[in-house]
C-alpha cells in the first residue's frame, strides 16, 4: 500500500465526515449516519464515525444509542479526553448523575490539565441544582484567568440564577466598559450576557435602561443580519424580552 493511497483515504474520510457532520446540522439524521457508516466500512478502525454517530444521535435525542457509540469510540481511542467529556455530558443529560461523576473523576485523575473539565463540572451541579457550587467554580477560575470573559459571564449566569441581580449587573456592567479595557459593543460573542443583563434591569426596575440596551441590540442585528444566522436564539430571545 503506498503512502499516496494512505493519504488519500484519510483526505476521503474528512470529507466524508464533513459531510455527516453538516447533514446532521440541518437535521438529516438518518443520511448523517449512514455517511458515517461508509467511513466506518473505509476505515473499521477510526474511532471518529463511532463519535459522529453518537453526536447524531444525540441531536435525535436518543442518548442510549448515544452512549453506546461514543464507549464505542473510547474504546478504540481511549486516550481523547473531549470524547469523554462528551460521555460525561451524555450521562448528565439521561440523568446518571452517579456515572457522570464516575467519568469526571477519570478526567481529572487522567487529564489534570484538561480545561473544559469546569464546563462538564457545573453541568453536573446544575443537575443536582446546586447553583451555588457551580458559581464557586467560575469565580476560582476567573480569579487564575481574570482575562476570560468565558469564565467571567458563566459566574454571572449562576450568580442571576441565585437571585444575586444587583451583583450580577455590577459584574456585565464591567464587561460594557470596564476592567477589560473594552468598548460598548454587542458581538455574537456577547448576546446572551446582554439578553442576561436587559432581563436584569427589567426585573430590577430599571426599565429605562433596558429598554435603551434592547433597542441598541435590535438596532445592530437590522444592520447586521448576519448574526441572526450565526445566533439563531435571537430573534426568540428579543420577543421574550420584548413582552417581559
Amino acid at each position: 500500500r503506498s503512502p499516496s493511497r494512505g493519504l488519500g483515504d484519510v483526505y476521503k474520510r474528512q470529507v466524508q465526515a464533513n459531510i455527516a457532520s453538516i447533514l446532521s446540522g440541518a437535521g438529516h439524521h438518518q443520511e448523517a449516519l449512514a455517511q458515517y457508516e461508509r467511513i466506518s466500512e473505509l476505515s473499521p478502525n477510526y474511532p471518529g464515525s463511532d463519535s459522529g454517530k453518537a453526536s447524531v444521535y444525540s441531536n435525535m435525542g436518543q442518548l442510549d444509542e448515544a452512549i453506546k457509540w461514543q464507549t464505542i469510540a473510547l474504546e478504540k481511542d481511549p486516550g481523547n479526553v473531549s470524547r469523554k467529556a462528551d460521555l460525561a455530558f451524555m450521562y448528565i443529560d439521561i440523568g446518571l448523575g452517579d456515572l457522570a461523576e464516575k467519568t469526571l473523576v477519570e478526567i481529572e485523575t487522567q487529564f489534570p490539565d484538561f480545561e473544559n473539565i469546569i464546563y462538564a463540572r457545573t453541568m453536573l451541579d446544575m443537575y443536582r441544582s446546586d447553583y451555588s457550587k457551580a458559581a464557586n467554580r467560575f469565580d476560582i477560575a476567573f480569579q487564575k484567568h481574570p482575562k476570560n470573559f468565558k469564565y467571567f459571564a458563566m459566574l454571572l449566569h449562576y450568580q442571576m440564577l441565585m437571585g444575586q441581580h444587583e451583583q450580577a449587573i455590577a459584574g456585565y456592567l464591567k464587561m460594557y466598559p470596564g476592567e477589560f479595557g473594552k468598548e460598548f459593543e454587542i458581538n455574537n460573542n456577547d448576546l446572551e450576557s446582554v439578553y442576561n443583563l436587559i432581563w436584569l434591569w427589567q426585573v430590577t426596575d430599571h426599565e429605562e435602561k433596558a429598554q435603551q440596551l434592547l433597542n441598541e441590540l435590535k438596532q445592530l442585528l437590522a444592520e447586521h443580519p448576519d448574526i441572526f444566522d450565526n445566533n439563531r436564539r435571537a430573534p426568540a430571545m428579543i420577543a421574550a424580552l420584548e413582552g417581559n
